[in-house]
């Protein structure tokens, strides 16, 4: 927490005279059990750039995660893994635990498609075409 915040002579928030950002995140968590837990860590820690180990039960938001750094996540998660993660997965489940969890039910096809793929829906033809056009 900062007493006050720094401005410029203009009164504009002067951000460069902003301190660095201490994310405060419990350092006690369990640790990874399996290689999939363990590779799953060490990829959250390389996208957020810790500089500490993360544990099962650090949250990808938490530790400064965005939306563009999920999408990092889960195409470095699905190269490794060979999954089919998709960034509403981080989303929903933001833990290494909760994600192994997801990851583990895709595997065993509790999501959809064989494979861990989850099912497209079917696509249709419209019949009401001529709506679309414009008329004249």
């Amino acid at each position: 927490m900062l007493g006050r915040l720094p401005f410029t002579p203009n009164g504009k928030l002067d951000v460069r005279a902003l301190p660095a950002p201490r994310f405060a995140v419990g350092e006690q968590g369990r640790a990874p059990r399996t290689d999939r837990e363990r590779l799953l860590c060490e990829l959250f820690g390389e996208v957020l750039n810790t500089g500490r180990p993360v544990t099962l039960d650090d949250d990808f938001f938490d530790l400064g995660g965005h939306s563009l750094l999920a999408a990092r996540l889960t195409h470095r998660a699905n190269h490794t893994l060979g999954t089919h993660l998709t960034i509403r997965d981080v989303f929903q489940a933001p833990t290494v635990a909760d994600l192994t969890t997801r990851i583990d039910a895709m595997r065993a096809g509790a999501d959809g498609g064989p494979g861990g793929r989850r099912a497209r829906p079917t696509l249709r033809r419209r019949t009401s075409a001529g709506a679309l056009l414009p008329q004249s």
